[in-house]
């Protein structure tokens, strides 16, 4: 779990488990002008987690990340300049804490194989 295409706020591939939980959502819009070539401007919402066995698995240990992409379509593909960051919801203690992860940056160019 993880990465540009799989889940913002983390490196690819940075959670690897038996269980796992992921959904997305997003919205992309083209903008009205070129950047040399035709592009678009894409916002997703990624809520998922991983665990090592069937009984571990709760609500609570969702991750969240949120994430903005600037695409430009290329003569050799897609390149996708982005920034995501994730977000834990921390409910051991009786207030409830939002645990900011680090902000990451990403760049691909081409289509995923």
């Amino acid at each position: 779990l993880g990465g540009q295409n799989n889940f913002f706020g983390m490196r690819n591939d940075e959670f690897r488990g038996r269980q796992i939980f992921s959904s997305s959502i997003g919205y992309r819009h083209k903008i009205p002008f070129n950047i040399f070539f035709p592009a678009y401007i894409k916002f997703r919402y990624d809520i998922g987690s991983i665990w090592a066995n069937r009984e571990d698995i709760r609500f609570k240990d969702l991750r969240h990340g949120l994430g903005a992409t600037l695409s430009i379509d290329s003569p050799l593909g897609p390149a996708d300049f982005s920034v995501g960051k994730s977000v834990e919801v921390d409910y051991s203690s009786g207030i409830t804490k939002l645990i900011k992860g680090p902000l990451f940056f990403y760049f691909s160019i081409g289509y995923e194989f």
